[in-house]
């Protein structure tokens, strides 16, 4: 075994004799343990078939935009999906849209059996693309195998075929489920007028979620490593190579042995690399979506212990920290909507609402402009004078409406202290700061912006839940159209001020909490620092991307669906870095309600389990655990 910065060559021979075969595995499972990446050479996979598929996938990627849109995702798994920067970075500096370092790529997913080529019609690029794509994915099978062989022998586990037989998907014509995905990545070529962010990377520091990864490379390059040490070693392109790496699901079915090494793709310093575009093609292999993931029984490992967990459910749990985007074009930029429309994107949205509770809604047809306005305003009454401000709190024996100071509201009462200013507007009773003449027109001109939205979500809610009456939820919220119809449907301005060096312990912006009514739209700004709670219990970062709102559920939809649609816990934390703590974070959010005298219970499942309760009733048990005086 030879290496190459450090990340280890395995040349596959000698596979026809048993001491090859031994020798070769623990060659493989002490790279796997060590570093958790390796180049095989002599991998068995015609170089012809990697260069179509590779030419292939060019041509589609080079094609116009609404031409790949055809393919667009209808979920987190299929199909294309061009991440923001691609359309944008042509036309502005990436500084002045975006602080966090986001992913820049496209991508095209082939997830299971789904039929990309009927898709195709008779375009030659697209069936080109389909099919030799295909080709190479079913030639890597024969690697795959030899792999999951090696790992059996190379972990001393009695059954040498353990991996292979919960994969039953390698073999020809078998229809067995799995969370496997064949990928297509093109990573655009970078213009010279574009400022490019600190930090701003292709690929974002991760580890995969599945079993392994094979890794097609061209020759550009930008894949990196994390070392042991935490250092970051550069896996150079090696001709006629396929990298392999581990990923999460082997990392937890072998006791942490193998590990799940993080990795990137950095934008490169050499201008003249950053000029050309770039390519790979990734297998993420998964098992059988019914194979039970329970401890291994090697010598090598030694005892060890977990609760048993289907492939399907951690795959499940891991694609549920994604927060997908869902491109609302189809209702916002048709002046008539079809139901196929309706339904294609009610199923996105259900999707993501069902998983982790939360979606990026793109070309959602709110003005630019008036979000702007919005946030302009909102900081100029929220920078007055504290006195000033005081003149407008909120008194709740009489309304909602009005300001909050800092520590007023605890939206957990674990917490101390939560340091952030909001002003809130609910009702037809509106109280406007006359210190600040341009803000209660501003909020309210965005406030108005957004119900069209808010509707068209309401319905695909109904949609999705395959309701007779699609307009179920909108005509139990009349007050979007009426004020004077009750209703604790509230539009919020929020503002996070910057942090001292002296807080008290148990100090936050806003503590873990989940929301109390239908949905919430989420205007943020470009500093960050809101967190998701996905379903495995870890924290997600919901990075602001410039051009699109957060959409999530809150608890009275939770129990309006029977718990089809989860309100997930969110929570917005301190930052690490001195700038961000010194700089002030802003938002605005629209807390959707019924009218309070609707009466709900689930429409799911069984309704007789749950007592029925009023939209106001709802509102006001959540309401009272919140206000602090």
């Amino acid at each position: 075994m030879a290496a190459l910065n450090q990340i280890p060559i395995v040349q596959l021979q000698e596979l026809e004799s048993r001491h090859g075969q031994e020798r070769l595995a623990h060659t493989l499972v002490k790279a796997f343990h060590d570093i958790g990446f390796v180049y095989i050479v002599n991998h068995g996979i015609p170089e012809a078939k990697i260069k179509a598929a590779f030419s292939a996938s060019k041509n589609f990627f080079e094609r116009p935009l609404g031409d790949k849109l055809r393919f667009r995702r209808s979920n987190a798994t299929e199909g294309y999906h061009g991440a923001y920067g691609v359309d944008e970075i042509t036309n502005s500096s990436l500084k002045n849209v975006q602080s966090q370092p986001f992913d820049f790529r496209e991508s095209f997913d082939f997830f299971g059996d789904t039929d990309f080529i009927s898709q195709t019609s008779e375009n030659k690029i697209d069936k080109e693309f389909c099919e030799s794509m295909l080709e190479l994915q079913d030639a890597c099978h024969p690697l795959c195998t030899t792999l999951m062989k090696l790992l059996g022998i190379g972990l001393e586990l009695d059954d040498e075929e353990y991996f292979i037989n919960r994969s039953k998907w390698l073999q020809i014509d078998n229809k067995e489920q799995s969370y496997k995905t064949f990928r297509a990545l093109y990573y655009p070529s970078i213009p010279e007028n574009v400022e490019i962010p600190t930090g701003q990377a292709r690929v974002k520091t991760h580890s995969d979620h599945g079993f392994l990864t094979l890794l097609f490379q061209d020759d550009v390059g930008g894949l990196e490593v994390q070392g042991t040490s935490g250092n970051w070693i550069a896996a150079e392109p090696l001709p006629e190579s396929v990298i392999v790496n581990i990923g999460d699901l082997l990392e937890f079915w072998s006791g942490g042995f193998l590990r799940a090494t993080k990795h990137r793709v950095l934008i490169p310093e050499r201008e003249i690399q950053r000029r050309v575009s770039r390519q790979s093609i990734v297998y993420f292999l998964h098992p059988d979506a019914n194979a039970n993931l329970s401890p291994l029984v090697s010598k090598c490992i030694g005892k060890y212990d977990f609760r048993s967990i289907l492939a399907s459910d951690f795959a499940k749990a891991k694609l549920a920290a994604y927060i997908p985007v869902v491109d609302l074009s189809k209702l916002t930029e048709n002046d008539s909507i079809s139901d196929t429309d309706w339904t294609l994107t009610a199923k996105e949205i259900f999707q993501a609402l069902s998983g982790i509770g939360f979606a990026y809604l793109s070309n959602h047809g709110i003005s630019n402009k008036i979000i702007d306005q919005a946030f302009s305003a909102s900081r100029k009454f929220f920078e007055l004078p504290e006195e000033v401000k005081d003149k407008s709190v909120k008194d709740i024996s009489k309304s909602y409406n009005g300001y909050a100071k800092p520590g007023q509201e605890l939206l957990n009462a674990g917490s101390t202290f939560e340091i952030r200013e909001s002003y809130d507007f609910c009702g037809n009773l509106r109280y406007y700061p006359k210190a600040c003449n341009e803000f209660g027109p501003a909020l309210t001109a965005l406030e108005e912006a957004s119900k069209p939205l808010i509707k068209n979500l309401l319905r695909t809610l109904a949609i999705s839940l395959e309701l007779e009456d699609k307009d179920y939820f909108v005509t139990r919220s009349k007050c979007l159209n009426d004020l004077n119809i009750e209703s604790y449907s509230t539009f919020r301005t929020l503002y996070y001020p910057p942090i001292g060096d002296n807080i008290p312990p148990g100090t936050v912006r806003c503590a873990d909490h989940t929301d109390y009514g239908i949905l919430t739209l989420l205007f943020q700004d470009n500093m960050g620092g809101l967190e998701v709670k996905s379903v495995s219990g870890k924290w997600v970062p919901a990075n602001p991307i410039p051009g699109t709102i957060l959409l999530n559920t809150g608890d009275l939809l939770e129990f309006w669906s029977g718990g089809k649609f989860p309100a997930t816990h969110h929570q917005v934390m301190i930052p690490e870095a001195e700038t961000k703590r010194r700089t002030a974070r802003q938002s605005i959010v629209y807390f959707v309600h019924p009218d309070d005298d609707v009466c709900v219970s689930p429409l799911t499942g069984n309704s007789a389990e749950y007592t029925t309760v009023t939209a106001k009733e709802h509102a006001q048990q959540k309401l009272s655990s919140t206000y602090k005086y």
